[in-house]
């Protein structure tokens, strides 16, 4: 309850101070053609495929029997490419992740039946154009789908009724990693952030929400708790801020949007359309923060609905906002919101995408409309900005925070989690000039250990004030 108060107050407090602006979506673009279909966008968040775009990835289909993994740089709207391809093989669901190592310039994961039954792969795209071998994540005999990944804990999926995970993270080991189940009898579609799970469950004429909470420093899961009865589907959650979701319940005849967080657990109605149908929902927070200040949250919710007689994406314009944009603008049937953000899309400022599927001439179609949002975390080089790094990050025991200084004068470090609250000062005192370097152990200013998540580093030498993003897995 009370992170819930909290996120409620800093959205109160954005508006009152004046934080806020009017965001302006731009007009939407096709980043597919409409001549077969194409589904499940997914681009890395954060991070470029280059320093000039951003690189995306989707499903095609081929014929009957085959689809194929496109990708582009959505930026510059190079031709779209065949990245994997196979005669009368699915691949489907594709993540893309950042993995630059060597010549790997990112890896993909998949779901595939190039071996008979469904599993889960990945493959590294090199700087040559080629994709090397598949490596298996989730092969078994059984068949493994509906997966969800998160780049700080692992990967989850559906399995005969089971909801599975595996602690797999890109660039490490696949070898003797630890297999979970987290709940089995008619269980579906899981969905996983840095600190929970949740997943569907049928119970009789239910389907009701489930989730587990990760313990980091055991690397364990609870016990799945029932979040809320009912019929539920089409959870959504956000990564950096592991226990907030979002979801679809049965409401009258009526589909409507519910949001929740897991931590307390603590529930709320998203402002949406009483009397349509509201469906897919997805979120998004934007972390930002002025130069010195705390906080600048801008979040917002998007969701299919048939308020207007067929099928529309909506946006708003904050969280608990009660207006509505209609973004696709197409009528028929527009379904399958997603949020992304990066910070290296327009220098100077954080990017959030918009992306959903449109059917146009038959097919599914993807679509694309982002905004532009002044950047405030400070991590780049500059007066006070001290070059302030830490290695490793994202880590899990702890992290070197390093940064320099040319002049002698005052310096403090703090953690503060994402709502701004101050977790844990590492230093205060005075540097002579030249390279220092610290450690945090994650824990907090009581000694305990900090949960998954997100939280900012924040250095101040003298009267200037640098800020670095730093995540727990």
């Amino acid at each position: 309850m009370k992170k819930l108060y909290l996120f409620l107050l800093i959205c109160s407090a954005i508006v009152s101070k004046g934080y806020c602006q009017a965001f302006v979506w731009t007009d939407p673009i096709p980043v597919t053609d409409s001549l077969s279909d194409n589904e499940n966008f997914n681009m890395p968040p954060l991070f470029g495929f280059t320093s000039e775009g951003l690189f995306g990835v989707w499903e095609k289909q081929i014929d009957a029997s085959t689809t194929a993994i496109y990708g582009r740089d959505i930026i510059s709207m190079t031709p779209a490419f065949v990245m994997l391809s196979q005669p009368n093989v699915i691949f489907r669901h594709p993540v893309v992740e950042n993995y630059v190592n060597g010549d790997t310039i990112l890896a993909l994961i998949y779901e595939t039946n190039m071996n008979g039954s469904w599993d889960i792969y990945c493959s590294k795209y090199l700087s040559n154009g080629t994709m090397a071998p598949p490596v298996p994540v989730c092969n078994s005999a059984a068949d493994e789908e509906n997966f969800r990944y998160s780049p700080n804990v692992g990967i989850v999926w559906e399995q005969n009724g089971a909801v599975m995970f595996k602690n797999y993270i890109v660039g490490y080991t696949t070898s003797g990693l630890t297999t979970v189940t987290l709940d089995q009898g008619d269980c579906h579609h899981p969905s996983i952030s840095s600190g929970y799970c949740e997943w569907e469950k049928v119970s009789g004429t239910d389907t009701v929400v489930m989730y587990a909470t990760y313990e980091s420093a055991t690397s364990t899961w609870t016990s799945p708790q029932q979040l809320v009865g009912g019929i539920n589907k089409n959870i959504s959650n956000m990564d950096d801020y592991g226990s907030l979701i979002t979801w679809q319940a049965r409401a009258g005849s009526d589909w409507r949007i519910k949001f929740a967080d897991l931590y307390t657990p603590t529930f709320y109605t998203v402002n949406d359309f009483p009397g349509a149908n509201n469906i897919e929902p997805a979120m998004i927070n934007v972390m930002l923060v002025t130069k010195g200040k705390f906080p600048y949250l801008p979040s917002f919710v998007s969701f299919a609905s048939d308020v207007s007689g067929s099928y529309e994406i909506y946006v708003n314009q904050a969280f608990f906002d009660t207006i509505y944009t209609n973004i696709s603008n197409h009528p028929g049937m527009n379904h399958h919101p997603q949020f992304f953000s990066t910070f290296l899309y327009n220098y100077g400022y954080l990017t959030v995408f918009l992306t959903w599927e449109s059917w146009q001439n038959g097919h599914w179609q993807i679509w694309m409309t982002h905004i532009d949002i002044p950047e405030g975390i400070n991590e780049k080089n500059g007066e006070g900005s001290a070059n302030l790094q830490n290695f490793p990050n994202p880590f899990n025991q702890s992290t070197t925070i390093t940064y320099e200084t040319t002049s002698a004068g005052s310096s403090s470090i703090a953690i503060f989690d994402i709502m701004g609250n101050k977790i844990s000062i590492l230093k205060e005192g005075k540097d002579q000039p030249g390279q220092h370097s610290l450690s945090w152990d994650r824990k907090d200013g009581n000694g305990d250990y900090v949960s998954p998540g997100i939280y900012i580093c924040s250095l101040r030498i003298n009267n200037q004030v640098s800020q670095r993003k730093i995540t727990v897995r």
